[in-house]
């Protein structure tokens, strides 16, 4: 689908990006981790072309089609909520009546009918970001660059359209890249997960992604991973003991939400064999 071959990328003699390598393929979702200012938003940024790259290349098939989904919502305030959805259609040469009844299906999919009338200025930070999601999708692409298109959206919502939109990805067999600071996003969504730190990009394993987000358990000055752990109701010599909060369903997995005498709170895979009847612990297990 995207190739970036030793990329490489720098603003006012700075270097952002230093000989960087990523190869997606169609369907896959592929997360990217880093701190604020790590030069995240400028590889999606080269991805869809936006900015010309400095050294290398991006290889990319003349019919792939990109989206690109950025944290703040950039609509066309002259527009109404129809028109900014069904613009990428407007450029694609679509006729008015066919783009606009597509456009007011992906509405009712960002649940926004009755809505279509209304100018950005008119809409909340929330609608607006679903009317961008739907600009996203309406011409199908075939590649979804997404800049924290959730964080600024309050828990419940951003857990609806994060199902949305990767259920549609899913569906339609879109790749993605996916920037995140969100350590479920990254968990749920990744089928590989990288970290862009002064300018190099590195995969990281699952254990690494736990440890960046200090979702690791330390007991007697060792750390494990969260991944490494099974939940179970016999005890052990490196286990600990947890307690049972809940059970909740979330994108399709069902869970266990545990609390830890630490009085973190950890999400663990719902299994048969666990009674929650009886008394709980989490078994240790190094990686």
């Amino acid at each position: 689908m995207i190739e970036l071959q030793n990329v490489s990328k720098s603003f006012e003699g700075k270097n952002v990006l230093t000989c960087v390598n990523l190869s997606l393929k169609q369907g896959e979702v592929v997360t990217i981790l880093g701190k604020s200012g790590s030069g995240k938003s400028t590889l999606l940024q080269l991805a869809a072309a936006m900015e010309p790259v400095d050294e290398g290349e991006i290889l990319k098939d003349p019919q792939t089609m990109c989206a690109y989904i950025t944290q703040k919502p950039l609509l066309f305030s002259h527009m109404t909520v129809l028109q900014n959805i069904a613009f990428p259609l407007k450029c694609q040469g679509v006729g008015k009546n066919e783009r606009y009844e597509i456009a007011k299906v992906w509405l009712e999919k960002v649940e926004l009918s009755g809505l279509e009338n209304r100018f950005p200025y008119e809409l909340s930070g929330g609608q607006q970001q679903r009317v961008s999601i739907a600009r996203a999708f309406v011409y199908q692409p075939d590649v979804l660059l997404m800049d924290e298109p959730f964080a600024n959206l309050d828990v419940k919502l951003s857990r609806q359209l994060q199902h949305l939109i990767f259920n549609e990805m899913k569906q339609r067999n879109v790749a993605g890249i996916f920037v995140t600071h969100n350590y479920e996003e990254t968990k749920m969504y990744a089928d590989q997960t990288f970290l862009l730190q002064e300018g190099k990009l590195t995969t990281m394993s699952e254990e690494e992604v736990e440890l960046y987000f200090n979702e690791g358990i330390e007991k007697d000055g060792q750390l494990y991973s969260i991944s490494n752990c099974l939940l179970s109701n016999s005890s052990s010599d490196t286990s600990i003991p947890v307690l049972f909060e809940k059970e909740v369903h979330l994108y399709g997995v069902n869970f266990f939400v545990v609390t830890l005498p630490n009085g973190q709170t950890q999400f663990m895979k719902k299994t048969k064999e666990i009674n929650i009847k009886e008394p709980l612990h989490l078994i240790l297990k190094e990686g």
